[in-house]
């Protein structure tokens, strides 16, 4: 735990966090077209814990209220004829407060320092979107070169371009489907495509509801954002590529 007379402190987060670290995760959006805000499962690290990579994430608190936080995922990469093991930060959040702005290089760096030494780190990476202007203030380009400031080396920009599915894919690609990139224009349908929630649907079925207490219990998360195949078979922005074939059901 990293901290002092401010009363700011920098500590790794526990199970019970997680409650608290959602909500500020989901806070915090990420900004661009859209400004989406994630919603993380109820356990905030289980998502990394399930697909198997070694992860610790900390706090930057003050009186018990969350200000930053950050995550490192730890990896072994082939680097030439090397193996390198590298901390890659991740969902880096910093609130609006001034005093956190100002203040997180002085808790972080000794952080970096702490990690590289306890864990054999020999770098970390870490990816920010250019458009969050917080995140890009506090850890990039500061308006005055702070002490404890770490440097960073640009490596690459990059364009980001997410694919949602299920795995494993599907070995021959469906001609039914297209991609295409987002435009300016989509947006008031998208809002309304990712907004829905469960508890907009009839869920009165004997079926359904059985289905729902098998996956979720007594705890039915009924305002959790769903994208139901209904939405998608009436939408208008659906085509037919082949009417030539009848089914009967």
């Amino acid at each position: 735990m990293l901290g002092d007379d401010s009363q700011l402190v920098l500590r790794k987060s526990t199970a019970e966090d997680s409650d608290k670290l959602g909500q500020f995760f989901t806070s915090i959006p990420t900004l661009g077209d859209l400004e989406v805000k994630m919603q993380r499962e109820h356990h905030f690290s289980s998502f990394y814990e399930r697909v198997g990579v070694d992860s610790e994430t900390y706090i930057l608190e003050e009186n018990s209220e969350i200000l930053g936080m950050a995550s490192f995922l730890f990896k072994d990469c082939q680097f030439r004829s090397r193996t390198l093991k590298l901390a890659q930060a991740c969902d880096l959040r910093i609130s609006k407060n001034r005093k956190a702005i100002l203040s997180w290089s002085k808790y972080f760096e000794p952080l970096l320092a702490q990690i590289r030494q306890e864990r054999n780190v020999d770098g970390f990476i870490t990816s920010i979107n250019q458009t969050e202007s917080a995140a890009m203030n506090a850890f990039i380009r500061p308006k005055l070169r702070r002490l404890h400031q770490p440097i960073y080396s640009l490596s690459r920009s990059f364009n980001l371009v997410s694919v949602h599915g299920f795995f494993p894919w599907s070995n021959r690609p469906n001609p039914n489907i297209s991609v295409r990139s987002f435009e300016p224009q989509d947006k008031e349908k998208l809002i309304a495509f990712i907004q829905q929630k469960l508890s907009e649907f009839d869920l009165s079925n004997s079926k359904v509801r059985s289905k729902l207490k098998e996956r979720y219990g007594d705890k039915i998360p009924l305002h959790e954002m769903v994208i139901p195949p209904v939405t998608i078979f009436h939408s208008n922005l659906l085509e037919t590529i082949d009417d030539s074939h009848s089914f009967e059901f």
